[in-house]
């Protein structure tokens, strides 16, 4: 190999970055269309405009600005002090507004820690220098969360296999790989990392009421064998559902978001009735 071929490749390893969104390093991508959009602040690349996308051409079609991809992960803001936010993905159908701006917020954005709180903001929203400061190594990585009240959850980084104890699959909602775990050794109790930030209350275009989550099904709806409104598969005891206190509407979590009934081929969380 040449010394030119040597420089060229020891230069794209060192612009190779890990995401915490992706499994595969990020790397420099040209765009050809001027129209495609960052996936982080939402505004459109200029043509030949530096941008990151997977260094290994797998289909993952998240693009971002170069400093999109480099911002960070957690931060603490003047605009929402009181809590760490952290980035998290939001798909489009969620149809989440940014607590700054009001505007939708869709793939990645900032959305607060704290179980309680709603908080959310587009990346964009957070930027500058005297509002926006990167959280400590290490805050976050214990939580409490109130679907496991009696011990801590530690976040874990890393790809695992597991059976999620909210939405009782092995695929987390979104794409990232992170999950929280419980810091009791005798405690099994392990669920994604999108599964822990989900909001309290969601709006359905099909449902005219707000739904609620709750971290077990009501007895009423098992008693009456109730069923997904979305999928109508059996609701499972344990797992976490959303549901309308007032008319009895329940749909399980990975549901919630679907507009239509989900196709086995699309979706990877519709299970078996088994």
């Amino acid at each position: 190999m040449s010394e030119k071929e040597n420089e060229r490749e020891d230069k794209e390893e060192r612009e190779m970055f890990v995401h915490w969104n992706h499994e595969h390093p990020l790397a420099p991508v040209d765009i050809q269309r001027s129209i495609r959009v960052c996936d982080g602040c939402l505004k459109p690349f200029g043509r030949g405009e530096k941008c990151y996308g997977c260094s290994q051409e797998c289909g993952y079609d998240v693009l971002l600005h170069e400093e999109c991809a480099e911002a960070p992960r957690k931060i603490t803001h003047a605009m929402h002090p009181q809590h760490t936010l952290t980035q998290q993905y939001s798909p489009v159908e969620w149809q989440t507004r940014c607590s700054v701006c009001q505007g939708y917020v869709a793939c990645i954005s900032y959305g607060c820690t704290s179980v309680e709180c709603m908080f959310v903001m587009h990346i964009s929203c957070a930027g500058g220098s005297d509002m926006m400061y990167e959280a400590e190594d290490g805050e976050g990585s214990i939580i409490h969360h109130a679907s496991h009240p009696k011990h801590k959850l530690e976040l874990l980084r890393r790809r695992c296999s597991f059976k999620c104890d909210a939405c009782g699959t092995t695929h987390a909602i979104g794409s990232s790989c992170s999950s929280y775990t419980c810091t009791d050794d005798a405690c099994e109790y392990w669920i994604h990392e999108r599964c822990a930030s989900l909001p309290h209350t969601i709006q359905r275009e099909d449902h005219n009421h707000s739904l609620s989550l709750t971290f077990h099904v009501p007895l009423q709806y098992l008693v009456y064998n109730y069923r997904c409104d979305v999928c109508s598969k059996r609701l499972i005891s344990k797992f976490w559902i959303y549901h309308c206190e007032l008319c009895s509407y329940a749909v399980h979590i990975t549901c919630a978001f679907t507009k239509s009934l989900p196709d086995s081929k699309y979706n990877p969380y519709l299970k078996s009735d088994s």
